[in-house]
């Protein structure tokens, strides 16, 4: 899935995440956050890949994404949209192979 990207994207959960493994999470606010998923965030300590639901509260996510682990979090825990070294290698796999071929057929 392609990765997309917003600046200072920042909300807080709107509800606590009682578990490490759910793959549903709520959010305060969508406003700000890229306008489709895949981005990636930072709760806590614990990074999340958004696979669905941008522009909406609730957000269907990867959990422990990049050997974080999957934590509970409380309700109004900090959410921030951020870029890492997997969001780079996502992007990378995305591009170069439709730079390359079409360098290879023009």
């Amino acid at each position: 899935m392609t990765e997309t990207f917003a600046n200072n994207a920042a909300t807080t959960l709107g509800a606590a995440i009682e578990t490490a493994d759910g793959t549903s999470i709520t959010v305060s606010s969508a406003t700000g956050f890229p306008a489709t998923a895949q981005y990636r965030i930072l709760v806590d300590d614990e990074l999340m890949i958004v696979t669905a639901g941008a522009t909406t509260t609730t957000w269907t996510v990867t959990r422990g994404a990049e050997g974080t682990t999957g934590a509970t979090h409380l309700d109004g825990a900090a959410v921030t949209h951020v870029l890492t070294a997997g969001a780079l290698a996502q992007l990378k796999g995305d591009v170069v192979p439709n730079v390359l071929m079409t360098q290879v057929f023009s």
